[in-house]
């Protein structure tokens, strides 16, 4: 657990000298977070002395709350689950240093075995829970079914099915990335995890629409499939071996991919996130071919998140944060910046000049997030000094 991780991680960051931040620290706060928003029945290794069972009778139980709501949203559990479990393939040594390696394999596990329930075989489950009970009563995830059934005289919350290529897309992509972490460590896991990636792609492949899922509208609208279904062949690729998947890509997916405004050219501006998923399948198509033409459309991404590509750039803020937009300005950032992590390690490993840009901004946008602003302010809730408080 985390407690016995600390002498770890305080070592790991008087090694390093270059790094004003402890590192170690900001993943074991982290991991702490994710613990702070399970849903269902506390395992014995989650760490956060003031949580304790809730919502034991979903329909499916587990899984993560979404933001600072109760209610569950299987597009961003697969999502975040995704992100999480790429950050440990390439990163795994580092985790392992610090001493969290156990614990965040099991929040990976505790997202991806929800996101495997939510496949029902023939469509999936894609929320569960009552969106206008949930924003009119504030309270703790404990106490919350008392008063749900008193308001409502119902002892289990909704939840609600569809088909729909965007969810089953990330679904797919995420219980991919759940075999890469867990074959080795945990095989009866990984196959159930993988067995249920071909299901989902299957079916969001085969459909290829945005489904009626209009209970999560007002929360999450899908906009696009095509990019989720590139994400995720990507990810069954890395996971099976099967040219199949890179070949859907080359014939079906790229050329209905994103387009910049008034123009041919593949969209290379915006930023990867739940509801576009195009640039991290850009990064990884161009990892799993090996082909300079993907490399050099990644790199328009990077370089417009940085000096700038054909006359656009990225905005800043007088501190200098890249700044996207206003809705989750340190998330996109700081989502690019793992970006750029990998592809300086995986695409621009022998481009000394590109992987030392891409790694500069990379540090200095979770340096950013971490305390180095005009605020002096860590935006990780409980690292350094100071941080949003409630």
């Amino acid at each position: 657990g985390s407690a016995a991780a600390v002498p770890a991680v305080t070592a790991v960051a008087e090694e390093s000298a270059t790094s004003t931040y402890n590192y170690g620290e900001a993943l074991q706060k982290s991991m702490f977070f994710y613990e702070v928003q399970q849903s269902g029945k506390k395992p014995d290794w989650n760490e956060v002395s003031w949580r304790d069972d809730c919502m034991v009778n979903d329909y499916i139980p587990g899984g993560w709350f979404d933001a600072g709501d109760h209610l569950k949203f299987t597009l961003t559990n697969a999502y975040a689950a995704t992100m999480l479990g790429w950050g440990l393939l390439e990163y795994q040594d580092g985790v392992k240093e610090i001493g969290e390696l156990t614990e965040y394999k099991n929040n990976l596990a505790w997202a991806l075995d929800y996101v495997a329930s939510c496949d029902l075989g023939d469509e999936i489950v894609y929320m569960i829970g009552d969106g206008a009970f949930d924003h009119v009563w504030w309270g703790s995830a404990e106490v919350y079914m008392r008063k749900f059934k008193l308001m409502k005289g119902e002892d289990e919350r909704p939840y609600y099915t569809c088909n729909d290529s965007c969810i089953e897309g990330q679904m797919a992509a995420a219980l991919a990335v759940g075999y890469l972490c867990f074959k080795d460590s945990d095989p009866d896991r990984a196959d159930n995890y993988l067995a249920h990636a071909k299901a989902c792609f299957e079916r969001a492949d085969k459909n290829r629409s945005i489904g009626d899922d209009t209970e999560e509208h007002k929360y999450y609208k899908p906009s696009s499939f095509y990019d989720d279904l590139f994400f995720a062949a990507n990810w069954l690729y890395r996971a099976t071996g099967e040219q199949s998947y890179l070949d859907l890509c080359k014939t079906d997916y790229i050329p209905n991919l994103g387009k910049e405004e008034q123009s041919s050219e593949m969209k290379y501006t915006w930023g990867h996130c739940w509801d576009d998923t195009m640039q991290g399948g850009m990064l990884l198509y161009a990892m799993n071919t090996g082909d300079s033409q993907w490399k050099e459309q990644f790199r328009k991404h990077l370089e417009y998140w940085t000096t700038g590509y054909g006359g656009k750039q990225i905005a800043h803020t007088p501190d200098g944060l890249a700044w996207l937009f206003q809705w989750g300005s340190m998330r996109h950032a700081t989502t690019t910046a793992f970006l750029a992590y990998v592809a300086a390690d995986e695409l621009f490993a022998d481009d000394a000049a590109a992987a030392t840009k891409y790694t500069d901004f990379a540090d200095s946008t979770m340096n950013y997030a971490f305390g180095d602003n005009d605020l002096d302010m860590s935006y990780v809730i409980g690292m350094g000094d100071k941080y949003p408080q409630a």
